[in-house]
């Protein structure tokens, strides 16, 4: 599978250039596209963060998923008050799933993070994941805590 944004991330996550916040959103969502999810962005996106970019729907899943998609200096608060963003815009748009989509630039992970109905997947384990299984196959896995 010949993916131009999948090969631009793996190679900027080689160089550990940083990479600002809107660049990594899009390069998430053109990930998604060429996953050959249906990804619309919010109408606000530039305007702002406003607890989602975009929502996206795939074959094989039943339901819309909102994405969040974050970079920067993180830590496990910050990924907690993003999922609670992220899950209140799933309340007020009656949608049951989210995808929180991170980069720390400093190189940490938050493996023990989770929040109800948001799937927080680290960008290197989202591409490890994708290099071995479909979208529809690495959402459905982590929603049933599939070990890899």
């Amino acid at each position: 599978m010949a993916l131009e944004s999948f090969d631009e991330i793996s190679r900027w996550l080689a160089s550990n250039a940083v990479v600002s916040g809107m660049r990594f959103e899009d390069l998430v969502l053109r990930l998604l596209r060429e996953q050959g999810a249906e990804v619309v962005q919010t109408p606000d996106f530039m305007k702002g963060d406003v607890g989602y970019d975009a929502a996206f729907s795939l074959g094989g899943l039943p339901e819309i998923v909102l994405v969040e998609a974050k970079s920067g200096d993180l830590d496990h608060q910050k990924l907690t008050w993003f999922g609670r963003r992220l899950q209140k815009s799933m309340r007020e748009r009656n949608v049951g799933l989210g995808l929180l989509v991170y980069h720390d630039e400093f190189g940490r992970r938050f493996p023990d993070f989770n929040f109800p109905s948001v799937i927080a997947i680290e960008i290197e384990d989202l591409l490890h994941r994708l290099r071995r299984h479909d979208l529809r196959r690495v959402i459905t896995d982590q929603l049933t805590e599939v070990p890899e």
